[in-house]
Formats: C-alpha cells, sequence, structure tokens
C-alpha cells in the first residue's frame, strides 16, 4: 500500500492507472467569472483561489509567476474552447509584444476581458491587432496600446467537457 503522504485525492483515479504523478500539476492562480470585474480593475491581488493544471508528461509546460488560469466564459472561441474550460495564459510584457505570432490570446481590452485569435501581428506597422473570435461571422475587435491594459498568451487548456 502507498504512503497516505503520496496520496491526492484529485489524482485518486489517474494513479490506480499508474501514468500521472503529482508533479505533472502545478496550482496556478485562477480567475473565476464571479471575481472578473474586481480583477479587470485591481489586477492579480484580488485572485485569492488556485486551479490544479495539468502540465503534461510528453512535452510539459513549464509554469512560471507569469502564469494564469482563466474560465472560458463563452463559446467565442468554439471548438477550441468552450464556456466554462480553462485556459492557461502567460502574461506577455512590452518587450513581447512585437514577438507576438498567430495564435490564441487573453485580452483585457476597453476594460472586457476577452480571449481571441490574432492571425497577424500588425502593431509595429500600424499599432492595432485584430482580435478575431473561431466564429467566421463576427466582427473582430480592433485593440491598440491605448484600449489595451493586458496581454496574456493561451499556451493550453482543459476541457470542462468529457
Amino acid at each position: 500500500m502507498e504512503n497516505a503522504e503520496n496520496q491526492s485525492p484529485r489524482l485518486s483515479n489517474a494513479k490506480l492507472i499508474g501514468q500521472v504523478q503529482p508533479e505533472h500539476f502545478a496550482d496556478i492562480p485562477f480567475v473565476s467569472p464571479d471575481i472578473l470585474p474586481e480583477f479587470i480593475k485591481q489586477g492579480i491581488k484580488v485572485v485569492e483561489y488556485s486551479y490544479p493544471y495539468f502540465l503534461g508528461m510528453v512535452n510539459p509546460v513549464t509554469v512560471t509567476n507569469r502564469h494564469i488560469i482563466f474560465e472560458a466564459i463563452d463559446d467565442t472561441m468554439k471548438p477550441a474552447i468552450r464556456q466554462g474550460d480553462k485556459v492557461l495564459g502567460y502574461i506577455l510584457t512590452n518587450d513581447d509584444l512585437d514577438s507576438m505570432k498567430e495564435g490564441m490570446y487573453i485580452f483585457i481590452v476597453n476594460d472586457q476581458l476577452v480571449m481571441r485569435r490574432i492571425r497577424e501581428n500588425t502593431l509595429k506597422s500600424n499599432g492595432t491587432l485584430l482580435l478575431y473570435t473561431d466564429d467566421a461571422e463576427a466582427a473582430p475587435i480592433v485593440a491598440t496600446l491605448e484600449n489595451t491594459t493586458a496581454i496574456w498568451q493561451a499556451q493550453g487548456s482543459m476541457s470542462s467537457v468529457n
């Protein structure tokens, strides 16, 4: 029988299979929809909870203090991200903005948190980014450095649907 200190209730089923171990998870600050308005105003200091994020075993994510978990509040990024999915975000600094590539990001734009894709980084050429949903019929949001408070690169997700 295993030592009691090595057992984790959240990993009990996985441990029976013998593949997933506690070191494959990290507790990362979690922004739930409930605290979103305060998070947008005050930032990370209002985050009280963490979320156990699966790091992976083949190509594990290296988690730093620049990571945070967001919960998708709608289906605008469906099918990739559905409402309730947890998305791992990596906060970008001003030095990172020029190297942003096509992909999914989480933005605070005009005091709203949105998950969107960029298809091309046009910050250098015209000072804007077009933020697209995965719904082809929805119009993109125009983000500028003036109306954007923060940007996180989406580095992974955990589905809320089994």
